[in-house]
């Protein structure tokens, strides 16, 4: 018994001993890499041989709000050390590997729309292949077309009536009510259906599928592994099915297809390729690829722009004023004519230039989106100035919102100011080539960038001509729900109540 303990012993010491070599073996080789670029005259923090930059991101991350996203980082490292504005690297190994930083536009674009195509970050496993990914982008890049999305406005209007109704009864109490609630529940229901025509009907009663992807979207606890996994399955589950039905009623003719981008696809696939019994495999694992991302990503990501765009109307209520005149002008001021106009003239939400201008500066300040790819041997990035990228062993990091904050790229980054979409080219504010990424751009940006883009501006519409948001405490991320209180401009009087709106929460 005591030779059988002995040898269990000397495996497991063998295994520490090799475990710990392997260890510094690659901590040398991560640390001395960095230290070889930094040699080289490229732009670093300061790096700890031990430690790397784990020190400088800790410090970071105790100055900004609990639960802020990974992209804030960036942008403090460079606000830290203003002579880092076009791109460094960052040490963050043991948690992964270093990471280059981009921050300007054009080596955003050598990124991700020049001649070379880098492959996504290898931990990122709800991505198609490159060529997998090629081709079901042509299957479904017709059905998130403009006209075709156009098409679909009156659904996206009857969701965003449910909204102004929620946000009326909430009003009429008086009490504080947590923003996020709504807006996630509006942003599933608008995504939902335009997607996979699914109509939850989550701002007015329970559904399985929403209640399943708001519960996803949870904070940051030792069970978060666990919830997000059920969750993961029933949504997997939940769409399966919905997808196995519409191909049954497709490919049986036994209803006509609707105009959810998930029905056309299916159509445009059995049309193109020999229909079988059930849904292929290959068909339904692309479909939920492209699915999910959308659901888990877009949608939460979508439902914290709409809280930032009220968060920045309530704080510049001379914005506010300016979207709601254009309304009243464009549209008049009877709510009933305006659904009306609206369901009617589709293009007429184009016609509302500065409104437009006002959701495209909030996306330029809250950008939630960035691009990560894999590096690799032979491939660098050039600055400006022509200096060189080296790309080998790290993650690249394209960050939009240090972009969108860099003075180095716009002119007044961090302010509000919707009439630099409005300018002429000569004018300093100017929106810069390339630098306007909320979205991303080239072959892989968002996908239903403008199902978003006539949500937000629907929504500014019905609900943004009379409706005040009013932050309860300090802060503006939505992490906590974004708590605040709503009211309600009489009819004929919404531009001067926007006018003499006041911020200031209690």
């Amino acid at each position: 018994m005591s030779q059988i303990f002995e040898i269990v012993w000397r495996v497991f010491l063998t295994a520490i001993f090799g475990g710990a070599c392997i260890f510094f073996l690659k901590l040398w080789e991560v640390r001395s890499h960095v230290r070889y670029l930094q040699r080289q005259g490229l732009p670093i923090p300061p790096h700890q041989w031990l430690l790397g930059h784990l020190p400088l991101g800790a410090k970071i991350v105790q100055g900004i709000a609990p639960y802020a996203h990974s992209i804030y980082i960036v942008d403090q490292v460079r606000q830290k050390y203003p002579a880092l504005n076009s791109a460094f690297y960052l040490d963050i190994w043991l948690f992964g590997a270093p990471i280059l930083a981009v921050l300007r536009p054009e080596m955003i674009y050598q990124l991700n729309q020049g001649t070379q195509t880098l492959p996504k970050d290898g931990g990122l496993r709800a991505f198609l292949s490159l060529q997998e990914w090629k081709y079901w982008r042509t299957i479904f890049n017709p059905d998130f077309r403009t006209t075709h999305i156009c098409s679909l406005v009156p659904e996206i209007v009857d969701k965003v009536l449910d909204f102004k109704s929620s946000i009326e009864k909430k009003a009429k109490t008086g009490k504080s009510f947590l923003l996020e609630d709504l807006t996630l529940s509006l942003t599933i229901d608008i995504g939902g259906g335009a997607v996979m025509n699914h109509k939850s009907q989550s701002q007015t009663q329970y559904n399985d599928m929403s209640s399943a992807l708001r519960h996803h979207i949870t904070r940051i606890n030792l069970l978060r592994p666990m919830i997000q996994a059920y969750n993961t399955w029933k949504m997997n589950r939940y769409s399966s099915l919905e997808l196995g039905e519409r191909y049954k009623s497709i490919l049986g003719k036994t209803q006509n297809p609707g105009k959810s981008i998930v029905d056309l696809a299916l159509k445009a696939y059995i049309t193109e390729n020999p229909a079988t019994e059930s849904i292929p495999k290959t068909l339904k694992d692309a479909a939920m690829a492209q699915i999910k991302p959308f659901l888990f990503e877009s949608l939460q990501k979508t439902s914290n722009f709409v809280v930032f765009t009220y968060h920045l109307l309530s704080e510049h209520p001379e914005v506010l004023s300016k979207v709601r005149s254009e309304h009243d002008a464009v549209l008049g001021t009877v709510p009933s004519e305006e659904e009306i106009l609206l369901r009617s003239k589709l293009q007429i939400l184009n016609e509302l230039s500065y409104t437009i201008a006002a959701i495209k500066e909030a996306l330029r300040i809250y950008s939630l989106v960035f691009v990560i790819r894999e590096g690799r041997s032979g491939f660098a990035l050039r600055s400006e100035y022509g200096q060189l990228f080296p790309t080998k062993t790290c993650i690249i990091w394209g960050d939009h919102y240090a972009t969108h904050h860099n003075p180095h790229v716009w002119s007044r980054p961090e302010e509000y100011l919707p009439e630099r979409w409005l300018c002429s080219e000569i004018d300093p504010l100017y929106p810069p080539k390339n630098a306007w990424r909320p979205f991303e751009q080239g072959p892989r940006n968002c996908i239903g960038q403008e199902l978003a883009r006539k949500g937000n501006v629907g929504n500014m519409k019905v609900n943004g001509q009379r409706a005040s948001m009013v932050r309860v405490g300090a802060g503006v991320r939505p992490t906590d729900g974004y708590p605040c209180r709503a009211s309600f401009a009489q009819q004929g009087n919404s531009a001067q109540e926007g006018a003499s709106h006041s911020n200031t929460g209690t």
